[in-house]
This record gives structure tokens, sequence and C-alpha cells, in this order.
């Protein structure tokens, strides 16, 4: 379990060096607005919920660990593209796609989390877990925001892919 935290957090830097700012990055970016990268967002996260059911089906078959790796090592090839996209749909596409693999896999990493203790620690099991997403995340839109403050628009996302690259 302790080893499954600290791959979690490396894993949450990586997405909260980007994931905070992205609409901001949008914007900067490609002069996109509110307009714009809402409908963007919604589209994304009911996608992704659906794909939640369907990695939840899939790791029926395959096992939680294979079911919550591969998606997330497409979602780690996704993240790096980003950046080097021309306009603010392919960006989104890329986005979108990326947010369906990697969130649609939480269900999967969770069970796998609470299923390494006996039923009398799941309890602190999900905590610990919840706590290694959440302080990591906190410190990454710091440095990200930084980076883009800076005028890197590309080094968030290859350090988020870097650090997520770890955790896959």
């Amino acid at each position: 379990l302790a080893s499954l935290l600290w791959v979690n957090m490396i894993n949450s830097l990586g997405g909260g060096l980007i994931a905070p700012l992205l609409p901001y990055w949008f914007s900067v970016r490609f002069g996109a607005g509110p307009e714009s990268i809402g409908p963007v967002y919604a589209l994304t996260f009911f996608l992704t919920g659906a794909s939640s059911l369907v990695i939840g089906r899939v790791s029926e078959r395959i096992g939680l660990i294979r079911s919550t790796v591969i998606p997330r090592a497409f979602g780690v090839v996704l993240l790096a593209c980003i950046p080097f996209m021309p306009t603010f749909a392919a960006a989104a596409v890329l986005y979108g796609l990326r947010s369906i693999l990697n969130r649609g896999s939480v269900g999967t990493r969770q069970a796998f989390g609470v299923g390494l203790v006996r039923d009398r620690r799941r309890g602190l099991a999900s905590s610990l877990n919840s706590i290694s997403w959440s302080l990591p995340s906190s410190i990454g839109p710091a440095i990200g925001g930084l980076l883009i403050g800076a005028g890197s628009l590309v080094w968030p996302f290859l350090l988020a892919s870097a650090l997520q690259l770890g955790y896959v």
C-alpha cells in the first residue's frame, strides 16, 4: 500500500501540473473562450463517465492492472501531444480522449488499492489513497502556473507526461 501511495503521488503531481490550468492554457494558446471550452469539458466529462463503465467491464476480463495500465499508457502519449496541436479543435479532441482513458480508469485504480488490504482496513486504504491524490495535486498548479507564466506552453505537458509515465 505504501508503494502504491508513492506512485499515486507522482501521478497526482503530474496531473496537477496541467489539469487545473488547462482552460487558461486553451485561452492563451488558441484564444478560446468559455463558450468554446465549456462544451468540450461537458462532453468530455459525460464520455468519461461512460468510459468508467466500459473500463470496469473490461477489468472483469483482463484484470485491474491491465485495465488501468493500458489506458493510462495511451493517455500519457496523448498528453505529450496536446501542446503541439495546431488548432483548438485538435487539442480539445486529444484532451477529451486522454480524459476518457485516464479518468475512466479511476474506479479500477480505487478497486486495486482497497483490494490490497483486509476488509477492516479498507477505510484507511481509501483515505490514504485520497490523500496521495489530493496533496501532490495541490503543488502541481503552482509549478505549472510558473511555467506557463514564464511563457512555456509546452513544458507543463511534458513534465506531466513524464511523471504520469512513471505512474504507468
